[in-house]
């Protein structure tokens, strides 16, 4: 059984684990840095918690799905196949979100923001593009509210994409920081907060070669 032990607990330090809060940042993409990683390196990534999006009057998950609605925005529960919202962004012009969450072009349409381009760079600066969510068939939407995250230091919509509860994600060659920031329009006064883990997943061949090195070790034992 200590032997067992000792390959495990050499195998388990290889995958480095670090964490980061992340709350809104009302004004702008406030994103947090969840550590730099070596390039090629796959990093899985947890998390948990709910933010309080004021603005938009309701309470989300990492992945944007609705927690429990706190207002009654007119905008946010649309019905899902709603159609005649704007596609001057993008879209399609349905709604494809199901159970209260606001997708890009229901957003945009709803605050007044029906042409292109933004009529305020602030309220449309980050969080809008990204890997397709499970409900949507447009691929540049996340949900308002959603953990997002981002390898560039200075990310453009197309930069980001969709953490949520839970995603794996491959550092960029070169090594790069992991940014963290939450989705959101500017609204002030949003609370709540993420709090995401980060675990490094070794490389098969590290694996097997850390294996070796256990059993190395154990062999040592059995001579002494």
């Amino acid at each position: 059984m200590k032997r067992s032990l000792s390959i495990l607990a050499v195998l388990g330090a290889t995958a480095s684990i670090s964490s980061a809060v992340v709350v809104p940042g009302n004004s702008g993409p406030g994103f947090v840095s969840a550590g730099s990683y070596a390039g090629g390196l796959t990093l899985n990534l947890t998390s948990t918690g709910t933010i309080d999006l004021v603005g938009g009057g309701w309470l989300v998950n990492p992945d944007g799905s609705l927690a429990a609605p706190v207002s009654d925005p007119t905008y946010a529960y649309a019905t899902a196949g709603a159609s005649g919202y704007s596609t001057a962004f993008g879209g399609d012009g349905t709604n494809h979100f199901v159970g209260g969450g606001s997708n890009f072009d229901a957003y945009a349409y709803s605050i007044g923001y029906s042409q292109s381009p933004f009529a305020d760079a602030t309220e449309f600066a980050f969080g809008y593009a990204g890997k397709k969510t499970t409900d949507t068939t447009d691929a540049d939407a996340i949900r308002l509210g959603s953990l997002i995250g981002t390898f560039s230091a200075a990310p453009t919509r197309a930069d980001w994409f969709l953490i949520g509860n839970g995603t794996s994600v491959v550092v960029p060659a070169g090594g790069a920081t992991l940014l963290l920031a939450v989705n959101e329009g500017y609204h002030q006064n949003n609370t709540g907060a993420y709090n995401v883990s980060v675990q490094a997943v070794p490389e098969p061949a590290s694996m097997a070669a850390l294996a070796m090195g256990g059993l190395a070790i154990l062999r040592r034992r059995r001579r002494a």
